[in-house]
């Protein structure tokens, strides 16, 4: 990781702690996913909650993509079901396939029902 990105990620990391949604609009704009996922672990579940409500199912669906899959259902599960729904709606069709190949079978069953 380049000393820049590294610097980026940590103003992210701050500006979610500090409840900054322009700045972290700012700073995550030109990140690549990847990046985004990473600081995505490296947060509490209250700094994710605010990075994902402060990005926006879309983009977090791309997020989403790109973390480990010990973390997807994890992740998911942390949503209300309408959220959910937003998050898997998003994702291009792959990636949708990917996440749902990655969670218990009850989960998958419950994240297709939304997706009725």
């Amino acid at each position: 990781m380049s000393e820049e990105l590294a610097k980026i990620l940590e103003r992210a990391e701050k500006a979610i702690v500090n409840r900054n949604g322009s700045e972290v609009l700012q700073l995550c704009d030109d990140l690549h996913y990847a990046d985004l996922a990473e600081l995505f672990e490296d947060i509490d579940q209250a700094g994710r909650a605010f990075l994902t409500e402060t990005l926006g199912a879309e983009k977090f669906s791309d997020i989403l993509a790109e973390l480990p899959d010990t973390l997807v259902e994890k992740t998911l599960d942390s949503f209300e079901p309408e959220e959910q729904r937003e998050i898997l709606d998003a994702l291009p069709d792959d990636d949708r396939v990917d996440i749902l190949q990655d969670v218990s079978d009850s989960k998958r069953r419950d994240f297709l029902e939304l997706l009725d």
